[in-house]
């Protein structure tokens, strides 16, 4: 099996309902780094979740050759939590930007589902950021990826195999904490993704224990 990540491990993949996964394009062995990518754009672990998806859209808005690369990537969109502070700033960035309103509510929908963690060239976690291949990395409850600092003095995201994955296969990673997934019941794993992130899974685990 491949055993570097020099080599092109994984692809992304539509399926026929149009969703889109990662791929294995070759056998990859416990351990490997299966991509590693830096974020094309990024915000502040300073900030709490939801202002952190507001300053990405706000990062956005404000590059117009990202937003271009964001609007035709086709990231999905799952609706979030939308209260009278969320409207606000929506309102505030349409009225800055000369946008729509309901336009900046679906970008900030878009960035909130496919946001991602990095880290920084210390090996620690540093903000969320939108990422060109990882975002479209799908949740398992029994994954076969790890996120992973990319190496030393490098900032972005990498997935590591935590098991053998055979080509064709989907590379997934867990959206939750490691506890999460060894203490929780499936119904409370999937009332906490669908709280946090919009979506029931449906992962071999899953359906495995109804």
């Amino acid at each position: 099996g491949c055993r570097t990540s020099m080599c092109a491990l994984c692809a992304i993949a539509v399926s026929a309902e149009g969703g889109r996964r990662l791929v294995a394009t070759c056998t990859i062995d416990p351990g490997a780094i299966v991509i590693s990518e830096p974020p094309v754009i990024s915000a502040s672990g300073s900030l709490a979740g939801s202002y952190r998806a507001w300053a990405l859209v706000r990062a956005l808005v404000d590059d117009a050759e990202k937003l271009a690369w964001f609007s035709k990537a086709g990231f999905k969109r799952t609706s979030q939590v939308w209260d009278a502070e969320d409207a606000s700033i929506a309102r505030g960035i349409a009225r800055d930007r000369a946008m729509d309103t309901q336009r900046v509510q679906d970008l900030y929908f878009r960035v909130a589902t496919n946001h991602m963690g990095f880290f920084n060239g210390s090996g620690h976690v540093d903000g969320s950021g939108l990422f060109e291949t990882l975002c479209f990395s799908n949740h398992s409850c029994a994954p076969n990826t790890i996120p992973a600092a990319p190496g030393p003095y490098v900032r972005g995201t990498a997935l590591r195999a935590i098991e053998m994955i055979a080509a064709d296969e989907e590379v997934t990673w867990s959206y939750l904490w490691p506890q999460d997934l060894s203490m929780l019941s499936r119904k409370h794993r999937q009332q906490l993704l669908h709280q946090c992130f919009g979506f029931r899974c449906r992962c071999a685990r899953c359906i495995r224990t109804r």
